[in-house]
């Protein structure tokens, strides 16, 4: 995954909390970049849940994060739609999932956005998986498609990931994060964390650095859990344009 040099490179100003259950997890985050003909950058990122923890979880991500590479370099594709299409086929390929009675469920959720903050445009398609940006003191949502990667071949009507465009300001933020922080039970109750409140905790404090954001959400993470295990991965990534 990328080192601390290259994130900061890439996101700018940004948090990031990422908390494998296990030694290694099915959790991760991807980043590149293309040039523009306009010689300004756009940023590409992940944030993909794969099907399990641990080692499975792992296999998956390696499976998943090389067809990102081949998909973003190889085949040049531009719209996080086209590569999320790209990949599913990938990984039906790959695994041999059959159309119909197939008891195979690996797959992955995933968020994948291009940002471009000279001309403030972000792109992004999703599987299952939200992306939530903060603009003007406004939450707003773009949510990703109900197919898991890996799912939506032989679906019937499935005619592929959708694209969402957005014009951002300087100072918006955007948050992508898996399934992990939001699933954690409590240690009074044990209850879950629930999204809903991860989204009003961001836009909570949407107005502070993303590095106090970042201390905020991973202390409340903390406080919440107590004694309980962690019950998955944790990931949760914050960006300012």
């Amino acid at each position: 995954m990328p080192d601390a040099i290259t994130i900061d490179e890439f996101f700018g100003e940004h948090f990031l909390i990422y908390l494998p259950k296990d030694i290694v997890s099915g959790d991760f985050y991807w980043t590149s970049s293309r040039i523009e003909t306009d010689g300004s950058t756009t940023v590409i990122i992940a944030c993909a849940d794969c099907t399990g923890h641990g080692v499975p979880g792992a296999f998956m991500s390696i499976v998943a994060m090389n067809l990102l590479e081949k998909a973003i370099h190889s085949e040049k594709l531009q719209h996080p739609s086209d590569v999320l299409n790209f990949i599913t086929n990938g990984i039906h390929k790959l695994l041999r999932h059959s159309d119909s009675n197939s008891e195979l469920r690996d797959g992955m959720d995933i968020a994948l956005c291009s940002l471009n903050r000279k001309h403030g445009k972000l792109e992004y398609a999703g599987a299952r998986n939200s992306l939530v940006y903060i603009s003007e003191g406004k939450l707003c949502e773009l949510k990703g498609n109900k197919h898991f990667i890996g799912d939506a071949i032989g679906v019937n009507n499935f005619k592929g990931y959708s694209n969402h465009h957005v014009n951002l300001s300087k100072n918006d933020t955007i948050y992508m994060f898996s399934d992990g922080y939001a699933d954690q039970f409590n240690g009074i109750n044990r209850k879950k964390f629930m999204t809903s409140r991860l989204k009003e905790l961001l836009h909570k404090n949407s107005h502070k650095s993303m590095e106090t954001q970042g201390e905020i959400i991973l202390h409340a993470h903390f406080e919440w859990k107590q004694n309980q295990p962690q019950v998955d991965d944790i990931l949760v990534l914050g960006i300012k344009v």
